[in-house]
């Protein structure tokens, strides 16, 4: 308890010498040096960064003891431009920007539109990467945790009841129970396919996505269990769980092979499916937009596909640009 409290105490400081002015790159150095010696001094800053910039920022530094409600006011408005340049100079963005993975056994992993990317990671378990994806990852032995950045993974855990495999996509934590699954984060949705096993899915504390230790991620609503062959989409602080078939399973992960497969898709839904691997656009006009397509084709093969909506459904197909525009 005496750690955390001086370790708060401190953040409480360093933040006091942002609010004062300008960070010099000797003072900025110096936090960054502070923030790496001990785990207890990244949480307690970034907590009280959390705080400030929610609701709570008042309360959050009620330890500095301004002499007014309204000096306290003041400061604070002061203080963005101060904390900016503070940032700016630590030359470390990973920690103030949701961080979660630190040290020497973090890794980055990312792929360009149109790639892929297989790892083993060191536990055993293995990482697939699809399209536009980055992730950050830090597997030890006693701690395992996957930052889901943007983009598309696919994970097969090395199941370990003593040292539970997580991801964490946007708010939302997802933890393996034995599992083979998947998870897309696009914008604020995040959806999760299960292959195999169970993955238990729960929001977390905006807080505690500035923490770096996941044991503090305490769920702010109850946790929903995923089985085999279900997909959850998480939206608007909600979690709906669908079952499916084994069949429709295997067509959402497709993209592990470089395809695409719809059944009963709007041609729409495919043009946003083929425009996250191509440079080259589809524009479906709202005429065709509605068209029900089925079948598997390559991810890569854009130019293909739309020779097959002129071919097979009679639609007008046009260049423009980086652009091909599909109309009825």
């Amino acid at each position: 308890m005496r750690r955390a409290s001086d370790a708060e105490a401190r953040a409480a400081a360093w933040i006091a010498r942002e609010d004062a002015g300008a960070c010099s790159p000797a003072q900025a150095e110096d936090l960054r040096a502070w923030l790496e010696a001990d785990t207890a001094n990244r949480v307690a800053y970034l907590r009280l960064r959390a705080a400030w910039e929610r609701a709570d920022r008042l309360r959050a530094l009620s330890a500095l003891r301004e002499p007014s409600p309204q000096a306290r006011r003041a400061r604070w408005m002061r203080r963005g431009g101060a904390l900016a340049a503070c940032v700016a100079g630590l030359g470390v963005a990973g920690v103030l920007t949701l961080r979660l993975v630190s040290g020497d056994s973090a890794q980055l992993l990312a792929t360009p539109v149109g790639g892929e990317k297989r790892v083993a990671l060191s536990d055993g378990s293995k990482l697939t990467l699809n399209t536009d994806t980055q992730v950050r990852a830090e597997v030890t032995g006693t701690r395992r945790l996957v930052v889901l950045e943007k983009g598309e993974a696919f994970f097969d855990v090395r199941h370990d009841s003593a040292h539970p495999f997580t991801v964490i996509a946007g708010d939302h934590r997802i933890t393996d129970l034995g599992t083979r699954f998947s998870v897309r984060r696009a914008g604020e949705v995040v959806t999760v396919v299960v292959e195999q096993g169970r993955v238990r899915i729960e929001p977390i504390a905006p807080s505690v996505l500035l923490a770096t230790d996941t044991r503090l991620a305490s769920a702010v609503e109850p946790a929903a269990i995923v089985d085999r062959n279900a997909v959850a989409v998480v939206s608007d602080r909600a979690i709906r769980v669908v079952h499916q078939d084994e069949a429709q399973v295997a067509r959402d992960l497709t993209w592990r092979d470089g395809v695409l497969s719809f059944n009963q898709t709007t041609l729409a839904e495919a043009a946003d499916e083929f425009n996250r691997y191509n440079a080259k656009k589809l524009i479906v006009d709202r005429t065709a937009a509605s068209i029900r397509i089925d079948g598997a084709f390559r991810s890569g093969n854009v130019a293909v596909f739309a020779r097959l909506l002129k071919d097979g459904f009679g639609l007008k197909v046009e260049a423009a640009g980086d652009d091909i525009k599909i109309s009825a």
